[in-house]
């Protein structure tokens, strides 16, 4: 019985330390563990943010800010990383429930995901360089919007992600008992 539990419990960790843990390793890597300021949420955690709040964090790098830059560049390298732990923890629970859906409803929250953290990076790596090069002045406010909107879309779908893998292995838990059930249930 314990060997039914393996499987589940597999599932839902396999994405979430490919997330913490590839987090973990980005931020060692580029250094920016030591230099982000304290007391503020990075970007790429907050549902909104604007012009203002980039500059306020930003600056709050002081000398430190090309450590971000690096964080960024080695961020675009993760949705790789998390996004094909949660394309394999979706795809096994659903192999494991014979192909319920099709596969492209358990992919297409992953992709989304991908696709708006890519975005949400390569909108930052460029306003970084103007940051960098020109101070808080050549930052464009319009392209602070898209990777405002690129991050609310990321973190709603890494959500849906989560939630799409907790239904899958909730119903790979109880699929047993329901079963029995309804077997109990139909010869009454």
């Amino acid at each position: 019985m314990a060997w039914k539990l393996l499987l589940p419990l597999a599932l839902l960790t396999l994405p979430i330390v490919a997330g913490w843990g590839g987090g973990w390793l980005m931020a060692l890597w580029s250094g920016r563990e030591r230099v982000a300021p304290v007391g503020l949420k990075p970007l790429y955690q907050r549902l909104s943010y604007d012009l203002d709040d980039v500059k306020e964090y930003w600056a709050g790098f002081g000398d430190g800010l090309p450590a971000e830059r690096l964080f960024l560049k080695l961020d675009l390298v993760f949705p790789l990383v998390y996004g094909g732990a949660f394309a394999a923890s979706l795809l096994l629970a659903w192999e494991a429930l014979g192909r319920p859906v099709p596969p492209r409803w358990l992919l297409a929250p992953v992709v989304l995901t991908m696709l708006s953290d890519w975005t949400e990076n390569l909108v930052q790596l460029a306003q970084i360089e103007r940051y960098l090069g020109r101070g808080g002045g050549a930052l464009q406010e319009g392209r602070i919007r898209v990777a405002s909107l690129a991050t609310a879309v990321k973190l709603i779908s890494l959500v849906g992600c989560f939630v799409a893998l907790v239904i899958l292995v909730g119903v790979l838990c109880i699929r047993d008992r329901l079963s029995r059930w309804f077997e109990h249930c139909a010869f009454r």
